[in-house]
């Protein structure tokens, strides 16, 4: 039976019914949730897209270009003379004015202030711990200063509460704890200042050790670490009581380099004196507690500085008096040129703006307006005629709206902010996102959306919005078969070889070559080598934003070494095997059609992952001459177990983290559809008092082509799998009569498959099934064997 004669007239009765029950229940209020129906419907959510993109891109548009003069590239000709109609500054651009500004502040040194009170307070100090300390020990009893003299002092326990007492004066006084060795020294100093030498406890503090730290005021303590004061002159300037210098940031110490220095000092100027062991290990212990910065960061100082230096660039760097020749006829436009005509229509605004308030900028805000609401409004309206699917979905609509807006929005505050190459414009980035996220023809009418608006933005900018469409569209030519993410990486190849020859052709025919042609084929090389590697971290991100399930993360699924594939093939093998099938058979019809073959395999793959838990109750898992488990079973019990396979799928989705989609072919796959058998099986035990709704799946019905295919191939593969006639006649009845079962039994109402798409299902379905089951030659030792059987 073809399919042209055999369920040709059930369909046409069916779909006849069908259109007959639906007449005149079309929606009267368009809602998110609403069907299809006819017209485009209009969603309160369009309007708020639209509004803000529209809104966003106005305001990114330029103020201060005047389109007047924009076909006036670097390097063109221009074609007539241009004369000032006014006097007028030329201003710097904000390029220009941003590196003189980078400049002033980098030649304003970090700023500190000596305060010299400091080394006097901390020499006092010092000597005032001498005399303390001398003080103390002077209280010690002989036999404290007798055990000192030996290694080691053997000081009794109420001997050593001197030392305690002693220690806590001076740290209440000075906030120093001085160590065991330290006591031992300064004791042994105090009775040799006492037997032999006066004087010499007092002459220790004055001499060697006042020396050492007026060595290391007098190069300088800083307060903040040397980082903090880098310069690229490596000098700072210092402040002193009424007047100021440079120094080398090198010569200046911090504290930590102040101690090691006098560390390193104090074996020298003890050389030679008198003093008992252990001199040099005192003096550091005792000198550290009275380092401290002598040199201060002025940070409020040097921050009016900068902003001085800041402040004081001007803002012009020319005039331009009224009548004077801005440019002649057939003369090559150079920067000097733009940044007068740049200059005229600032002045020109200014001007409006003077004479008529605000008028100037609101008819210039309302003109850019209405050219963005154009160039937007055609392409949503594109998107709702054509790509209608996209269009009900508010989600992949404000996908669409964030790319387009983020595109511009970097365009706006990087290139055009500081006035970067024009070949910085993501292009490429825009078009491959829409393509991999979206759709591709979303993605072709999005780059000649982004060109226009890229052009407006840039001040009416013609080779921008040509690079845009030309790289955009080399970009969206580079994606159309990624398998993989290197496949996406690869795109910069692409970009390469069509980036260098454009800006090339650019540069030759504004006759410019040299550096500036290096420096932009060097940002084009630079933007296609990054522009993949930044759509590969995006389509991760709006992935799991947005729900999107890209062909990049379906070839992940459909990988047979994920885990969940692999439990399904070692817990049920019968269904493992039969939904490997199910995929050849629906990616094939899929591919046919030109419905997603890629997302169809994959939802194959995991349609019956339910069947894990409960295997034995489904044929295709139960081993042959095994006796069948439902013949034990009551027939609402075997349709309740058969049934839960879809509930315990989606479970198992949910766990494992299946995109939506996935889910879809889950819940959809045998749709509402009645298990025949055990109904007629019940209806023959009870008669007809029975409740069909326990038979029926939950649903829904298949929503998409992609898992109405799987719905025809899941019933064929497994009604042909049990035939005893394999013959291709035996096939075609099969797939035909299943068809006509599934269209008359309006599992296929919701789904958008047409006639003939079906009818190429059922084709598709025949060929590869044949090929399956092909009849295979017996060779002559089979037929010896069967002999001797």
């Amino acid at each position: 039976m073809s399919y042209a004669t055999g369920w040709w007239p059930i369909f046409c009765e069916h779909t006849k019914e069908t259109m007959t029950a639906e007449a005149g229940n079309e929606p009267q209020v368009a809602l998110p949730e609403s069907g299809r129906g006819s017209g485009v419907p209009v969603y309160w959510w369009h309007w708020v897209i639209g509004v803000a993109l529209v809104a966003s891109l106005t305001y990114l548009s330029p103020r201060g270009k005047s389109p007047e003069f924009a076909y006036l590239t670097k390097g063109s000709i221009s074609q007539d003379k241009i004369i000032a109609p006014f006097d007028f500054e030329v201003l710097k651009s904000d390029g220009e004015l941003e590196k003189e500004r980078r400049e002033a502040k980098a030649r304003i040194h970090p700023v500190l202030t000596a305060v010299d009170t400091v080394r006097e307070f901390y020499r006092k100090e010092l000597l005032n711990f001498a005399q303390e300390s001398k003080s103390i020990i002077s209280t010690f009893p002989p036999s404290v200063l007798k055990a000192a003299e030996h290694e080691p002092a053997n000081i009794s326990l109420e001997d050593s509460s001197f030392f305690i007492r002693g220690g806590d004066r001076l740290f209440n006084r000075f906030g120093v704890r001085l160590t065991s060795g330290t006591w031992r020294f300064l004791i042994r100093l105090y009775n040799l200042d006492q037997r032999s030498h006066p004087g010499q406890y007092t002459h220790f503090f004055q001499k060697p050790l006042t020396t050492a730290l007026f060595d290391v005021y007098n190069q300088g303590i800083i307060d903040v670490p040397r980082a903090s004061l880098i310069h690229s002159s490596d000098s700072v300037m210092i402040q002193y009581a009424n007047e100021e210098s440079t120094t080398d940031l090198k010569k200046l110490l911090t504290k930590e380099e102040a101690i090691s220095r006098i560390r390193s000092l104090l074996p020298v100027m003890l050389k030679g004196m008198r003093l008992p062991q252990g001199a040099v290990r005192a003096a550091n212990d005792i000198l550290k507690t009275f380092i401290a910065p002598n040199i201060i960061y002025n940070r409020a100082e040097t921050e009016n500085r900068l902003n001085a230096a800041y402040n004081k660039v001007p803002l012009v760097k020319g005039f331009v008096k009224k009548d004077e020749l801005i440019i002649g006829a057939n003369i090559k436009v150079n920067q000097e040129h733009i940044d007068k005509l740049n200059s005229l229509a600032k002045k020109r605004m200014d001007l409006e703006e003077e004479s008529g308030g605000a008028r100037a900028l609101i008819l210039l805000t309302a003109g850019q307006f209405v050219l963005v609401l154009l160039i937007v409004g055609l392409f949503f309206l594109f998107i709702a005629l054509v790509l209608t699917d996209i269009w009900r979905q508010w989600k992949m609509m404000l996908l669409v709206a964030l790319i387009i807006g983020l595109v511009h929005l970097f365009q706006a505050l990087v290139p055009v902010k500081y006035d970067l190459p024009r070949y910085m414009f993501p292009a490429a980035v825009g078009a491959m996102l829409l393509a991999i996220l979206v759709d591709r023809g979303v993605a072709l009418m999005g780059i000649v959306t982004m060109a226009l608006l890229a052009g407006l933005i840039r001040g009416n900018d013609f080779p921008v919005a040509f690079s845009a469409v030309i790289i955009g569209g080399t970009a969206l030519f580079a994606v159309q078969k990624v398998q993989t993410r290197s496949d996406v990486m690869r795109t910069a190849i692409y970009l390469i070889v069509i980036y260098i020859p454009l800006v090339a052709a650019f540069h030759f025919v504004h006759f410019t070559t040299g550096l500036p042609l290096i420096a932009d084929m060097a940002v084009a090389t630079a933007t296609s080598i990054l522009s993949p590697t930044l759509v590969l971290g995006l389509v991760i991100i709006c992935e799991g934003v947005f729900d999107i399930t890209t062909d990049l993360s379906l070839l992940e699924l459909v990988d047979l070494n994920r885990p969940l594939l692999r439990e399904l093939a070692l817990k049920s093998p019968g269904t493992y095997h039969h939904s490997i099938m199910v995929g050849s058979l629906a990616e094939n019809a899929a591919r046919e059609i030109g419905a997603n073959a890629l997302l169809t395999r994959a939802g194959a793959y995991y349609h019956d992952i339910g069947k894990m838990e409960n295997r034995e109750y489904f044929i295709e898992n139960q081993e042959a001459g095994s006796r069948n488990i439902h013949d034990r079973l009551a027939p609402e019990k075997s349709a309740e177990m058969v049934i839960a396979h879809v509930q315990r799928g989606l479970e198992l989705a949910e766990k494992y983290r299946l995109p939506k989609q996935i889910k879809q072919f889950i819940s959809e796959h045998h749709g509402r559809s009645r298990l025949a058998f055990f109904y007629a099986k019940a209806v023959k035990e009870k008669g007809e008092d029975v409740d069909e709704a326990s038979y029926r799946y939950p649903g829904p019905n298949p929503q998409s082509k992609e898992t109405g295919i799987l719905m025809l191939a899941d019933t064929v593969e497994a009604a042909t799998r049990s035939m005893d006639d394999h013959s291709p006649e035996g096939i075609r009845n099969t797939i035909d009569s299943l068809i006509r079962s599934r269209l008359s039994n309006g599992d296929l109402d919701e789904c958008p498959l047409t006639l003939k798409e079906i009818g190429t299902i059922s084709n598709v379905f025949m060929r590869v099934l044949t090929g399956i089951y092909h009849q295979r030659i017996q060779y002559p030792q089979q037929n010896a064997e069967q002999d001797d059987d």
